[in-house]
């Protein structure tokens, strides 16, 4: 598991920090998740999710194939922890675009939790099963 502190300069041109936690998953592809910190001075993480995924993605060599993407915003004044996955489009060669998200699983939620220092809610989101 690799810990991060990412600082960059936002798409408006702001700079920003975001943390981040790279681990390999059960699924054989790493999972990377960037978290919001409460000291951010910049752009929220889910407002520059496809520069930030594009940033790692060169700096770190990563395949872009062989990643699940998450995104965490810690339990807050009163407000429940979130964890979404984030699917990104893939363009060749390496450029990730048109993010989108979802609640993570429990499956997924209950992964993260004992495999990094995230501390997670018990049961934030209500999964519908069909």
């Amino acid at each position: 598991m690799k810990l991060l502190l990412l600082k960059f300069r936002a798409p408006n041109g702001v700079p920003s920090t975001c943390g981040a936690i790279l681990t390999a998953g059960p699924d054989g592809r790493d999972w990377l998740t960037l978290v919001e910190l409460p000291f951010n001075p910049g752009m929220s993480i889910t407002n520059a999710a496809e520069h930030i995924a594009n940033v790692v993605v060169d700096a770190l060599h990563l395949a872009p194939a062989k990643l699940r993407w998450f995104e965490h915003y810690p339990a807050r004044d009163g407000v429940p922890a979130v964890l979404d996955a984030i699917h990104f489009n893939v363009a060749a060669p390496r450029r990730l675009h048109t993010p989108t998200w979802r609640p993570a699983t429990h499956a997924e939620r209950a992964w993260l939790a004992l495999h990094t220092p995230l501390t997670l809610d018990a049961a934030p989101h209500t999964e519908t099963v069909q």
